[in-house]
């Protein structure tokens, strides 16, 4: 609720104290946070902007969850200080968003993509590099760097490329297992992941490494 949200963000004030002023930005989480509705979500901006004046919020969102804004919605929301929103891209292949069990597809990620940044929002997109394994190597590449490269895509935006890890026990292992796929290596991982970024980087797009492991805590 609102008034919780309000309590939520006077006590992260206060545990920061003084070295809130350090601070550059806001997250505003959890999950796809900006997918709620602008009935809901417009208050909680306002709030945010209020308490936290000046500094540009982030949030993320996927292509598939939560109320389909129009490119106003975008807007009003970027009035109130949304500056990023980070899309779980994935992959460009819609074949293995379909075997990770993701709805969406490609063209629906340009589409929003496009929204976006009419909107003025800048976009940060994650893909998972290695997901699929050896089968889908190429595919998996070919389709996500064309996908890229339809975007419209500018300066401070950024794609983050994410090496995939494989949790025993995750439910990815038997989607695998029963397609037959063979897991990549975790230096064949990182080899992929450095030709993706070359490409990226040549087309005048920042690349950078996003390490799931880094924000386990």
């Amino acid at each position: 609720s609102e008034d919780e949200f309000r309590d939520h963000i006077a006590a992260v004030k206060q545990f920061f104290g003084r070295g809130v002023l350090l601070r550059k930005s806001v997250f505003l989480a959890d999950g796809p946070a900006v997918g709620l509705s602008q009935r809901r979500l417009l208050p909680l901006m306002e709030l945010t902007r209020s308490a936290l004046p000046g500094l540009p919020i982030y949030s993320f969102i996927d292509v598939y969850t939560g109320e389909r804004k129009t490119v106003s919605d975008w807007r009003a929301l970027a009035r109130l200080g949304l500056h990023r929103v980070y899309i779980g891209m994935e992959t460009g292949l819609d074949e293995l968003l379909s075997l990770l069990n993701k709805p969406g597809s490609a063209d629906e990620l340009v589409d929003f993509v496009h929204t976006l940044k009419a909107a003025g929002l800048l976009v940060g997109l994650i893909v998972m590099v290695g997901v699929g394994g050896h089968e889908y190597r190429e595919a998996h590449a070919e389709a996500t760097l064309t996908t890229l490269d339809r975007l419209p895509l500018s300066e401070g935006d950024l794609v983050y490329l994410s090496p995939f890890i494989e949790h025993p026990g995750s439910g990815y292992v038997p989607l695998r297992e029963a397609r037959g796929l063979t897991p990549m290596r975790e230096d064949e991982i990182e080899e992929e992941l450095q030709r993706w970024a070359r490409y990226i980087r040549a087309s005048g797009v920042k690349a950078a490494r996003y390490d799931i492991r880094e924000f386990l805590y």
